[in-house]
């Protein structure tokens, strides 16, 4: 039932009406207070230079060897290069959806991007006939249902098939690209970290001026894992100091963390 509904058919008198709620507060800080550092549009210009080539090796496959690499779905035929297609606009969807987590989830996930293109640009330097590229290990950073139509086992493509000269021309570009990009971002530590020094800012107002007396309690949602621990990093200790106020941590991929001494950090207690 809605709040409307209930005032409307109900008898409210025994319980009283319901709390005021307030408006909620929307904060649009910049990247980082330090001045001449990368912001926002500078890195949507850089995001768009990008090939996020490793996640297409089969647009460089000879055309001899197109006709072997197709993948069946539910009866109909997609092409493994629709695939890979597919996965380059979920990947570079997914980079701003982590800058708009944290600029730590971002600056974690280009690193990651980078130790796939470092780790293939070296599969092809030495370069065998029998080495193939394996694309279902390239999805860790897709939230799982993203990822679920892109681990399958016949993700494989040999290199013998492929013009792998321009390939790894295309991944040398990237490679740059996010080595310029990690330089820029390698500024913005914790202290420089705007939004998340304006959620501390917020969280001592909250803690100083109670909506309701006696209650302290804040919840922080959040994407991503990678978020989630940086906040719980950069927080707890703070909080705990100056506050005295205890923080924990759930995520779908760690166990709990808190700051009471002793506590069996289990994700249920924690949770709990």
């Amino acid at each position: 039932r809605s709040r409307s509904h209930i005032v409307k058919y109900y008898d409210t008198s025994a319980i009283g009406e319901f709390p005021h709620r307030l408006p909620p507060i929307s904060r649009r800080p910049k990247l980082t207070d330090i001045s001449n550092a990368i912001n926002f549009k500078d890195i949507a210009t850089e995001l768009d230079n990008l090939n996020l080539a490793v996640y297409t090796p089969s647009l460089y496959l000879h055309d001899s060897a197109k006709g072997t690499y197709s993948i069946n779905y539910d009866g109909e035929g997609l092409s493994i290069d629709g695939r890979e297609k597919g996965l380059r606009k979920l990947m570079a969807t997914n980079l701003l959806k982590r800058l708009e987590s944290s600029v730590n989830s971002f600056r974690l996930t280009l690193q990651r991007i980078k130790e796939y293109i470092d780790k293939t640009i070296q599969l092809i330097d030495d370069y065998e006939e029998n080495i193939t590229i394996d694309m279902a290990t390239f999805t860790e950073d897709l939230d799982d249902e993203d990822a679920a139509p892109f681990a399958t086992k016949k993700s494989k493509i040999s290199l013998a098939d492929m013009d792998y000269i321009s390939w790894r021309r295309d991944l040398a570009a990237d490679q740059e690209e996010l080595k310029m990009l990690l330089l820029m971002l390698s500024d913005i530590t914790p202290e420089h970290d705007s939004k998340l020094q304006m959620l501390i800012a917020d969280l001592k107002d909250k803690f100083e001026h109670l909506i309701n007396e006696g209650n302290k309690k804040v919840l922080i949602f959040t994407a991503f894992a990678d978020t989630a621990d940086y906040l719980y990093k950069n927080l707890a200790e703070i909080i705990k100091e100056d506050c005295g106020l205890n923080v924990a941590l759930i995520t779908g991929s760690t166990e709990g963390k808190c700051t009471i001494p002793k506590f069996e950090c289990t994700f249920n207690n924690v949770l709990t």
